[in-house]
């Protein structure tokens, strides 16, 4: 459970990230192509990398709730999430061969112009096919449902003593402060840091229940930004 508690700060970690990239992609979307006379109109590279930064989390939420739940965490774990197989399969393309998938820009969105073929590691094709929707409204309509989807997942978990800790324990504050950076280190602060150790303190962090609050804030905001783009 002590490595369950260090991985649900982990969690928190990368939903705060995951709220960072959207807003980022969000951001890129309103902002549009800044097209220059010798650059050709289709080059989207900001909006594609703020894309590829953003489906590459998805990745780490696999792997992070794998530890928190005892059980194998897989993209079919998700399959029902809505544009999970875009998701997927865009992110293979960008992560895996580079693709720029989103190349169009028009009416005020950015869109994924046509459907691609790239082949597996097995040499196998894999038709991706281009949304219908916007990226923007692609990425907010996944994410209101990927992050529930999360919530649900880890709400069992809040309620467990175990849960509770610091990111840091005392003997990981006494291996920072060996880096050769920390020209001297106060015994005061080494005093401290000792009577931290094997002491529970009170008032120890829930970081299950900081991240619950988390996603709640992103599927509110995700919630907002969508309405946005539906009312126009």
């Amino acid at each position: 459970m002590k490595n369950k508690a260090k991985f649900a700060h982990y969690l928190n970690h990368i939903v705060k990230e995951f709220g960072y990239r959207l807003n980022d992609l969000l951001k890129a979307c309103q902002r549009g192509p800044q097209s220059k006379p010798e650059r050709p109109t289709w080059e989207r590279f900001d909006i594609n990398y703020g894309y590829s930064a953003f489906v590459s989390l998805i990745q780490g939420f696999k792997d992070i709730l794998s530890v928190l739940s005892d059980e194998a965490m897989h993209w079919s774990s998700f399959a029902s999430i809505k544009h999970m197989t875009f998701i997927k399969n865009s992110r293979n393309a960008l992560t895996h061969d580079g693709h720029p998938i989103i190349d169009m820009w028009i009416n005020g969105h950015y869109y994924m112009a046509r459907d691609i073929i790239r082949f597996d590691q097995r040499g196998g094709e894999v038709l991706i096919t281009a949304p219908v929707k916007d990226i923007a409204t692609v990425c907010l309509e996944f994410s209101i449902e990927f992050l529930s989807t999360i919530k649900d997942l880890i709400k069992p978990l809040a309620a467990k003593p175990e849960i509770r800790s610091f990111l840091y324990s005392s003997d990981d504050f006494k291996e920072m402060f060996k880096h050769p950076a920390h020209r001297e280190v106060p015994e005061e602060i080494i005093r401290k840091i000792d009577a931290m150790k094997n002491k529970r303190l009170p008032n120890q962090p829930n970081p299950i229940k900081e991240t619950i609050e988390r996603l709640d804030l992103l599927i509110d905001f995700s919630t907002k930004e969508l309405s946005k783009i539906n009312t126009h």
